[in-house]
């Protein structure tokens, strides 16, 4: 996966470096296949919040100059791009004049959060609107906006997160510098001097409610130089529509239910490290902080059914003397549930006292995970260079680190959603789809690669017409599935089991006899079998049923016309009675 940023404002184009990575699990079957690529700090190039769907992921990211990513160019402002990880394709985009903070989702529809200043990176005229937009991103709406001014200094922000509910419900937090109006409603929430949370149900305009709280969140907003220290909102795990703000360092930890009600809050928030703010999580009711223990936090974390994964600082700066010596490092964990697969990572994460780490207030979130079907999309921003993550020194200080982790069951090294065998590592492609691989080295390899097959026998994955798993090309019998065999080639099966289709009573005697039994040698051609024509050289004679020596075929020849008896006239009929044995039949003898 290449991602190549264009930055005219510096004059050069940085092409990431990407470091493809095998991790195996101790049975060397199923692993992590990854790719990375390290986008310079200097192409402006960040992103802020993201969601996951299916194998897409929809970004909520800033361009502060004109920059290449993926397959695309942006133009300064901010987008909500659809982006496929697994072909590193953007596959659709939409733009904004201002920066774009945050997006949100339910089964329909994306909910995206534009708040920052317009023009970006030299503008002082303050833009806060929320839009509603289909994921084929059509029927964009303004459903929210910032009424009345306000300024766009340190400290007053406006929204910080927003959250959209399956119902149609939308949720706001934020230090509001001023009113808010959704819909034709407004909101009377301007303060400098505390914390409101919103609803408002789309559907039912008069469904809707404030929270308000008497505390500020640190550093107030987008614009602080600490951009990571920005609280989210965090719904309900188990969706009964809770949401809470949770922030280190003793600021700001609120929870409230759907009815306004305030659900519980858990945790010091002073174990927390002040320089790494981060939201919490709502698990049973109950608003947590990220500690995952004294020593040790969540920065991110994400999980769908297929997979979880995590971002823990290891070691950051405690006051705790059990935790030993501080550390900058953290790891990036990641597992598949199905295989029970789990890579981890360490790597070398923001260093907020660093004065290099970042050059501009801005910068997007610190760390993002959203794992998707068949993988985990991953990013790490503003990230100080590092060979934690296998890349050589540049000359750049810091930038973002873009990745995906696909997982690859059978360990083939081709990652599962590219594998029309994921759990068989013999086999990685079935050309024409007929469920056997075109390895003919591998388990069930196909003889017939390119043709839609369904035999077993003999030949694996080629037409089989009647179904008796024989390959056509096999079969002596391609249109009969009671027959495969035809050991003398005379037309007629060697099948001799009852229902069998024309058993051939002689499969290694070539023969043609088919009246009395089936491929067996008929000399006179009359369609009885030797061993079972007692004329076996006239072919108009087969059977004498009085044993005379003249066929029972009365116009057969010397056909007996009396075949009931036994006879041996033969002057004026053949078979018939002949007393004194002169030719004649008594029946015309006088004597």
């Amino acid at each position: 996966m290449i991602f190549i940023i264009l930055n005219p404002s510096i004059g050069q184009n940085n092409q990431l470096e990407h470091n493809n990575e095998v991790q195996h699990s101790s049975s060397s079957n199923p692993q992590f296949l990854s790719n990375s690529g390290f986008i310079s700090r200097n192409s402006g190039f960040e992103i802020w919040d993201a969601v996951s769907e299916n194998n897409t992921i929809y970004m909520a990211v800033t361009a502060r100059y004109t920059t290449t990513f993926a397959n695309i160019t942006l133009s300064t402002g901010g987008y909500v791009l659809e982006f496929d990880p697994i072909n590193n394709t953007v596959t659709n985009s939409q733009y904004f004049s201002a920066e774009v903070r945050a997006i949100k989702q339910n089964q329909t529809s994306l909910l995206v959060l534009v708040e920052g200043v317009t023009p970006i990176n030299a503008g002082n005229s303050r833009v806060s609107n929320i839009y509603a937009m289909d994921k084929d991103f059509t029927n964009l709406t303004t459903i929210g906006t910032r009424s009345g001014t306000g300024s766009a200094t340190n400290g007053n922000a406006n929204v910080i997160d927003i959250h959209l509910t399956n119902s149609g419900v939308v949720y706001l937090g934020g230090s509001f510098s001023s009113d808010i109006q959704i819909n034709n409603t407004v909101f009377s929430v301007k303060s400098q001097n505390k914390v409101s949370f919103i609803r408002y149900n789309l559907t039912n305009s008069s469904d809707n409610q404030i929270n308000d709280f008497s505390a500020n969140f640190a550093w107030g907003g987008w614009h602080a130089n600490r951009h990571f220290e920005i609280p989210r909102i965090s719904p309900e795990s188990n969706s009964t529509q809770l949401v809470g703000v949770y922030q280190g360092n003793g600021f700001s930890s609120f929870c409230i239910g759907y009815q306004n009600t305030i659900c519980q809050t858990s945790g010091s928030a002073g174990n927390d490290n002040y320089l790494q703010y981060k939201p919490g999580k709502i698990v049973n009711s109950t608003l947590i902080g990220l500690d995952v223990n004294t020593c040790q936090s969540e920065l991110a974390g994400g999980g769908n059914n297929f997979f979880s994964a995590s971002f823990v600082n290891i070691n950051e700066l405690s006051f705790d003397p059990t935790c030993g010596t501080q550390s900058e490092l953290g790891k990036l964990s990641i597992t598949h549930y199905a295989t029970n697969l789990t890579k981890e990572i360490i790597f070398d994460p923001l260093k907020a006292s660093s004065a290099n780490t970042i050059n501009y207030a801005e910068g997007g979130l610190l760390v993002g995970l959203f794992p998707f079907d068949n993988g985990v999309f991953a990013f790490h921003n503003n990230l100080d260079y590092s060979s934690y993550y296998g890349f050589t020194e540049v000359p750049v200080v810091s930038g973002n680190l873009i990745s995906t982790y696909l997982i690859d069951s059978d360990g083939d090294d081709v990652a599962d959603f590219n594998d029309d065998f994921p759990l068989d590592s013999t086999q990685t492609k079935d050309s024409d789809g007929d469920g056997y691989g075109d390895n003919p080295l591998g388990i069930n390899g196909d003889d017939c690669p390119l043709q839609i097959g369904n035999s077993t026998e003999g030949l694996v994955g080629c037409f089989d017409i009647d179904g008796d798993n024989l390959a056509d090309q096999l079969d002596a019998f391609p249109q009969i599935n009671t027959q495969k065999n035809d050991s003398d080639r005379d037309g007629y099966g060697d099948n001799s089991s009852i229902g069998a289709y024309q058993t051939d009573a002689c499969p290694l005697v070539y023969g043609t006899s088919t009246k009395d039994i089936f491929g067996c040698l008929d000399s006179d051609n009359d369609g009885y079998s030797d061993l079972g024509d007692e004329f076996d050289s006239v072919s108009s004679q087969w059977t004498d049923t009085d044993g005379d020596g003249y066929g029972d075929e009365f116009v057969g020849f010397q056909g007996d016309a009396c075949p009931q008896d036994f006879g041996l006239s033969f002057e004026d009929k053949f078979g018939c009675a002949d007393s004194d044995n002169d030719g004649w039949s008594d029946d015309v003898d006088a004597f």
